[in-house]
């Protein structure tokens, strides 16, 4: 059977290549990536600087230019999923047409505990307090885990304005502490988060496979076991938003991965029929992004969005994410049932470890 080219997720993965390398709080926190660099309220270091047609308020006369619409993503009421009939039809209906159209949704009901959300925030806000030097030891390179600063990305050169700490929590042999943030107290909520939205993930996916009318563990089987990590970004505020950028245009790698954002400062955009969509934090939601095995798996049905995060000039903004890794050596391809005459493989059978190389390209020496 021939294989079809799905140009839309090619681009994707190619710009992923090419580009990647509460209340909000307005005082300015630490950051190991801005801190000491700003000369003036008006100007920033050249190496945070976009080229031209990379930035993400450019003019409107700016030729490749693209608008932000205020169409909303859309809302998932996870409690559906308990239904029965066709009130559980509707619901699978709303969750396919979120994933086949957006790639990203917002979800309500899900079962992280509104408490543990709180503590969370609170924790990693005191740690962002701490000076730099008490945040841990720097860790370098593509797989490490601890506090660092903005990636650098070799086709241009420029610096992401962030700082973030990532962790590996899940299987619990891949939890480095010696690489975690000293403080207890944050310790234990990351593992508490981590335990409870695992399962929202892994719930969620399971309620993607039964949306393509397959059976519910169809698409964890072809994943295979989870590989979680934590991500926390930092934006600190920005004296150029129009000249720089949080983290540049990329998809999510994984599976499915899940965004809580504490803050109430709008940065996270996706791109969606030509158009930027700003994606604002709900208060009670959690965000699903539907990353690119899952894409490959439902034979480009379902979409992983390219998405951004924007800067803001007065703010700090926080979020917090949860990925949805693969072994290295998982081969994912399209589904057998979703395969037919009328609808060939767009993918190849590829190893998560060799998408995950391409989608991310080269980092330089100092990338973290």
């Amino acid at each position: 059977m021939a294989m079809a080219e799905n140009k839309d997720f090619v681009l994707a993965v190619q710009i992923s290549a090419q580009y990647r390398g509460a209340t909000a709080i307005s005082i300015p926190l630490p950051s190991a990536a801005t801190d000491n660099c700003i000369d003036d309220e008006n100007t920033i270091p050249s190496r945070f600087v976009l080229p031209p047609g990379r930035r993400p308020l450019s003019l409107p006369n700016t030729a490749d230019v693209l608008r932000v619409s205020p169409e909303e993503v859309p809302v998932i009421d996870l409690a559906a999923a308990s239904s029965y009939g066709s009130t559980r039809s509707i619901f699978l209906r709303q969750l396919y047409c979120a994933c086949a159209n957006w790639g990203i949704f917002h979800v309500y009901n899900h079962g992280v505990p509104e408490d543990l959300l709180s503590d969370l925030g609170l924790h990693v806000q005191k740690f962002l307090a701490l000076p730099v030097a008490l945040r841990g030891a720097q860790k370098l390179g593509n797989h490490a885990q601890g506090y660092g600063s903005g990636f650098v990305r070799l086709s241009t050169g420029t610096t992401e304005w962030r700082d973030f700490l990532r962790v590996y929590t899940y299987p619990l042999h891949r939890r480095h502490y010696e690489a975690w943030p000293p403080s207890p107290e944050l310790r234990k909520v990351i593992e508490r988060y981590s335990d409870e939205v695992r399962k929202l993930q892994i719930n969620v996916l399971r309620l993607m496979s039964e949306s393509l009318g397959l059976s519910a563990h169809r698409l964890e089987e072809m994943m295979g076991e989870m590989q979680q990590t934590i991500l926390v970004n930092h934006y600190p505020p920005c004296p150029r938003p129009d000249l720089a950028i949080g983290i540049d245009t990329h998809t999510d790698v994984g599976a499915v991965s899940c965004l809580w954002q504490p803050d109430d400062v709008v940065g996270l955009q996706v791109l969606r029929e030509g158009e930027w969509h700003p994606v604002s934090s709900a208060r009670g939601a959690l965000t699903i992004i539907v990353a690119d095995q899952v894409q490959i798996a439902s034979n480009g049905i379902f979409k992983s969005p390219l998405h951004r995060g924007v800067l803001n000039k007065d703010k700090n903004r926080v979020s917090i994410l949860s990925f949805y890794q693969l072994n290295p050596e998982q081969l994912v391809s399209p589904l057998e049932d979703l395969i037919s005459d009328s609808s060939p493989p767009m993918y190849q059978p590829t190893r998560f470890k060799d998408h995950e190389q391409a989608a991310k390209g080269p980092l330089s020496a100092n990338a973290s």
